[in-house]
Protein backbone atom coordinates (compact mmCIF):
# COMPACT_ATOMS: atom_id res chain seq x y z
CA UNK A 1 0.00 0.00 0.00
CA UNK A 2 1.22 3.50 -0.77
CA UNK A 3 -0.18 6.97 -0.52
CA UNK A 4 0.52 8.01 -4.10
CA UNK A 5 -2.31 9.71 -5.97
CA UNK A 6 -3.99 7.89 -8.88
CA UNK A 7 -2.25 10.14 -11.41
CA UNK A 8 1.29 9.23 -10.25
CA UNK A 9 3.82 8.32 -12.91
CA UNK A 10 5.15 4.79 -13.50
CA UNK A 11 8.52 5.92 -12.12
CA UNK A 12 6.90 7.19 -8.90
CA UNK A 13 4.99 3.89 -8.49
CA UNK A 14 8.12 1.84 -9.11
CA UNK A 15 10.08 3.93 -6.62
CA UNK A 16 7.34 3.58 -4.01
CA UNK A 17 7.24 -0.20 -4.36
CA UNK A 18 11.06 -0.47 -4.28
CA UNK A 19 11.28 1.62 -1.12
CA UNK A 20 8.37 -0.03 0.66
CA UNK A 21 9.56 -1.32 4.02
CA UNK A 22 7.50 -3.68 6.08
CA UNK A 23 7.99 -2.27 9.58
CA UNK A 24 6.47 -3.74 12.66
CA UNK A 25 5.62 -0.85 15.03
CA UNK A 26 5.82 -3.19 18.02
CA UNK A 27 9.54 -3.68 17.38
CA UNK A 28 10.14 0.06 17.19
CA UNK A 29 8.42 0.57 20.56
CA UNK A 30 10.94 -1.71 22.27
CA UNK A 31 13.84 0.47 21.14
CA UNK A 32 12.81 3.24 23.56
CA UNK A 33 12.37 0.86 26.48
CA UNK A 34 15.66 0.46 28.41
CA UNK A 35 14.62 -2.99 29.65
CA UNK A 36 13.76 -4.37 26.20
CA UNK A 37 16.20 -2.50 23.95
CA UNK A 38 18.84 -4.78 22.38
CA UNK A 39 22.20 -4.43 24.16
CA UNK A 40 23.93 -3.34 20.96
CA UNK A 41 21.63 -0.31 20.73
CA UNK A 42 21.94 0.83 24.37
CA UNK A 43 24.67 3.41 23.62
CA UNK A 44 22.35 5.07 21.10
CA UNK A 45 19.45 5.07 23.53
CA UNK A 46 21.72 6.55 26.21
CA UNK A 47 22.74 9.27 23.79
CA UNK A 48 19.11 9.96 22.88
CA UNK A 49 18.07 10.45 26.52
CA UNK A 50 21.36 12.15 27.45
CA UNK A 51 22.24 9.65 30.18
CA UNK A 52 24.84 11.29 32.45
CA UNK A 53 27.60 8.98 33.66
CA UNK A 54 27.43 6.50 30.78
CA UNK A 55 31.19 5.91 30.81
CA UNK A 56 30.96 4.70 34.44
CA UNK A 57 28.38 2.00 33.70
CA UNK A 58 30.47 -1.17 33.58
CA UNK A 59 27.69 -3.73 33.19
CA UNK A 60 24.70 -3.97 30.92
CA UNK A 61 22.32 -3.79 33.90
CA UNK A 62 24.00 -0.56 35.11
CA UNK A 63 23.60 0.89 31.62
CA UNK A 64 19.91 -0.02 31.56
CA UNK A 65 19.36 1.44 35.06
CA UNK A 66 21.18 4.63 34.12
CA UNK A 67 19.03 5.08 31.01
CA UNK A 68 15.84 4.33 32.94
CA UNK A 69 16.72 6.97 35.57
CA UNK A 70 17.95 9.57 33.09
CA UNK A 71 14.70 11.50 32.70
CA UNK A 72 14.18 11.72 36.46
CA UNK A 73 17.83 12.74 36.93
CA UNK A 74 17.41 15.56 34.42
CA UNK A 75 14.21 16.73 36.14
CA UNK A 76 16.06 17.25 39.41
CA UNK A 77 19.47 18.15 38.00
CA UNK A 78 21.21 20.64 40.25
CA UNK A 79 20.12 18.95 43.46
CA UNK A 80 21.63 16.49 45.90
CA UNK A 81 18.94 14.02 44.82
CA UNK A 82 20.25 14.03 41.25
CA UNK A 83 23.75 13.18 42.47
CA UNK A 84 22.43 10.40 44.73
CA UNK A 85 20.16 8.94 42.05
CA UNK A 86 22.75 8.86 39.28
CA UNK A 87 25.41 7.30 41.49
CA UNK A 88 22.89 4.78 42.86
CA UNK A 89 22.08 3.69 39.29
CA UNK A 90 25.82 3.07 38.85
CA UNK A 91 25.87 0.98 42.04
CA UNK A 92 28.07 3.50 43.88
CA UNK A 93 27.06 4.00 47.49
CA UNK A 94 27.58 7.53 48.78
CA UNK A 95 27.30 9.58 51.92
CA UNK A 96 26.40 13.17 51.05
CA UNK A 97 26.34 15.69 53.88
CA UNK A 98 25.35 19.26 53.08
CA UNK A 99 26.49 22.30 55.04
CA UNK A 100 23.24 22.69 56.95
CA UNK A 101 23.32 19.05 58.11
CA UNK A 102 26.53 19.39 60.15
CA UNK A 103 26.93 20.50 63.76
CA UNK A 104 27.91 23.31 63.88
CA UNK A 105 26.60 24.39 60.50
CA UNK A 106 29.28 24.57 57.83
CA UNK A 107 30.06 27.16 55.22
CA UNK A 108 26.92 27.85 53.18
CA UNK A 109 26.58 25.98 49.88
CA UNK A 110 29.24 23.39 50.64
CA UNK A 111 28.94 19.63 50.95
CA UNK A 112 31.02 16.57 51.73
CA UNK A 113 30.70 13.49 49.55
CA UNK A 114 32.12 10.08 50.35
CA UNK A 115 31.76 7.46 47.62
CA UNK A 116 31.96 3.88 48.81
CA UNK A 117 33.13 1.85 45.86
CA UNK A 118 34.22 -1.41 47.44
CA UNK A 119 32.33 -4.67 46.99
CA UNK A 120 29.55 -2.90 45.10
CA UNK A 121 31.78 -2.22 42.05
CA UNK A 122 33.27 -5.01 39.89
CA UNK A 123 33.58 -7.54 42.66
CA UNK A 124 35.56 -5.28 44.97
CA UNK A 125 38.02 -3.87 42.45
CA UNK A 126 39.76 -0.78 43.84
CA UNK A 127 38.86 2.62 42.48
CA UNK A 128 41.26 3.67 39.74
CA UNK A 129 42.35 7.28 39.25
CA UNK A 130 40.45 7.35 35.96
CA UNK A 131 37.23 6.12 37.59
CA UNK A 132 37.65 8.67 40.39
CA UNK A 133 37.94 11.46 37.81
CA UNK A 134 34.81 10.22 36.01
CA UNK A 135 32.83 10.12 39.27
CA UNK A 136 34.02 13.61 40.14
CA UNK A 137 33.05 14.91 36.68
CA UNK A 138 29.59 13.35 37.04
CA UNK A 139 29.09 14.94 40.46
CA UNK A 140 30.28 18.30 39.09
CA UNK A 141 27.73 18.03 36.29
CA UNK A 142 24.80 17.11 38.53
CA UNK A 143 25.42 19.13 41.70
CA UNK A 144 23.98 22.60 42.24
CA UNK A 145 26.20 25.10 40.42
CA UNK A 146 26.56 27.28 43.49
CA UNK A 147 27.72 24.36 45.68
CA UNK A 148 31.31 23.25 46.12
CA UNK A 149 33.14 20.46 47.90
Amino acid sequence: MNLLPPNSSPLERATASALAIDLNPAVIKTLWNPEKCPASLLPWLAWAVSADGWELATTEQMQRDLIANSVQTHRIKGTAGAVKGALAALNINIDLVEWWQTQPKGTPHTFMLTAWANENRNGGAPLSAETYQKIRALVDELKPVRSWY
